[in-house]
């Protein structure tokens, strides 16, 4: 997955799971509703880099289900952005980070996890 599809993805999610992004206006969100669509897109545009990222499906063979919460409404701050000891990054909820982690498949000499939040 590259950063667009990450971006896709997240709002697609939020739309069918958790309805924040749905209305009663057919495909037009009111002002509120557009400018958190605005904020995501830009809170994730911030964190992920360019080029390819693994997600939590790229590990589905570590048998640990992902966090509900990390992958619903508030995505862009609850997903961590990862160095994995193989050279690449990842998207990652905290049940599989954990998971990693443990497997120590993830670089310990930077910690993305607060995505440079405070």
């Amino acid at each position: 997955m590259n950063k667009d599809d990450i971006i896709k993805n997240t709002l697609t999610e939020m739309s069918r799971e958790d309805g924040l992004l749905r209305n009663n206006c057919g495909d037009n969100l009111d002002v509120e509703t557009q400018d958190y669509v605005d904020l995501v897109i830009a809170t994730l545009a911030e964190r992920l880099p360019q080029g390819e990222l693994k997600t939590c499906k790229d590990f589905n063979n570590f048998g640990v289900a992902c966090c509900e919460c990390c992958h619903r409404g508030y995505a862009h701050y609850d997903m961590s952005l990862e160095d994995l000891t193989d050279g690449g990054k990842a998207w990652l909820c905290c049940s599989v980070r954990g998971a990693l982690r443990e497997k120590g498949a993830i670089s310990e000499s930077q910690d993305h996890s607060t995505g440079g939040l405070s």
